[in-house]
């Protein structure tokens, strides 16, 4: 993406002459990989590579604009940085992984809500785990849900009128088809309560819901 002055003709002869195009060798391919049958079964695939990398989401349809506020809002309740409970329990306190996030994906019909963790093999099903505590037990914590508020308040104020505000903005309108101001998606914020929080986390984010898949070494 480039923006101002800029001459598009001298623009694609920057690109072409300092990100040239990668050799579609054997190496570059990416396999294809159908989800398993049912949340309950895993796939696995194997690799050259020292640790494992596991993704486990729940896939759901299309959710409402304040379904889409309120799982934001969980998402940083237990994943807002490293003194929220994804990381300091998870890596600070068990050692259960070197690293561990949560990722929000919305399309027009369909939302992905997941958990992604990089660790030891021996590992992976301890802290998956006790991902999935987190995800039951922290719905109803009031003091996490205050301070995800307040996070994210803080984070717009930061970022507002930024690239990162930008392409947020756009992917509203792709979804909704209007966009919305940083007062309105403060006050969407600041409207959520704790209860459909709860409600969002039981109706969408159940353990027994997320696929799973595992990447573990060869050896």
């Amino acid at each position: 993406l480039a923006v101002g002055s800029v001459d598009p003709l001298k623009l694609i002869d920057l690109i072409n002459t300092y990100f040239p195009k990668v050799d579609k060798t054997k190496k570059h391919e990416r396999r294809p990989c159908a989800l398993p049958d049912k949340p309950t079964d895993k796939l696995v695939l194997y690799k050259e590579i020292e640790q494992a990398h596991v993704v486990s989401g729940s896939i759901f349809s299309a959710i409402t604009k304040k379904e889409a506020y309120v799982l934001y809002l969980f998402k940083t309740m237990i994943d807002g940085g490293m003194s929220f409970p994804l990381f300091l329990e998870i890596r600070e306190k068990y050692g259960f992984c070197y690293s561990v996030y949560s990722e929000i994906e919305q399309k027009t019909d369909a939302a992905f809500f997941g958990i992604g963790i990089t660790t030891l093999p021996s590992n992976y099903g301890k802290a998956m785990d006790l991902a999935f505590k987190i995800i039951v037990r922290e719905k109803r914590n009031k003091k996490l849900f205050k301070r995800a508020k307040a996070l994210i308040k803080g984070k717009y104020s930061l970022v507002d009128n930024t690239m990162n505000i930008l392409v947020g903005a756009a992917r509203r309108i792709s979804i909704y088809s209007v966009p919305s101001s940083f007062e309105e998606n403060i006050k969407h914020f600041e409207e959520v309560t704790i209860d459909e929080v709860t409600d969002v986390v039981d109706r969408y984010l159940k353990p027994e819901n997320f696929y799973t898949g595992v990447l573990l070494p060869k050896s």
